[in-house]
Formats: C-alpha cells, sequence, structure tokens
C-alpha cells in the first residue's frame, strides 16, 4: 500500500476515492463494509 500528498485541494467539490485491485472481490460485502464505517 503506498500514499502521497497531492497539496492542497482545487476549488470546487471534494471527493476521495479508493481503488482496490483484486480478483472475485464482491462489491456488495466492500460497499455495505464501508457505510457501516460511515460518520454522519
Amino acid at each position: 500500500m503506498d500514499s502521497s500528498l497531492l497539496g492542497p485541494w482545487p476549488e470546487g467539490p471534494r471527493q476521495s476515492k479508493l481503488v482496490f485491485i483484486g480478483r472475485n472481490l464482491d462489491s456488495m460485502d466492500l460497499r455495505e463494509g464501508f457505510e457501516a464505517c460511515r460518520v454522519l
């Protein structure tokens, strides 16, 4: 796993993305797991 800072956010809406690379990943399990971690 790797990450790096890209500098300040540009103007406009902010959005982050996670990308999973693998085979036979269950997208509903991943989605439900992340939804359960959301803070409202």
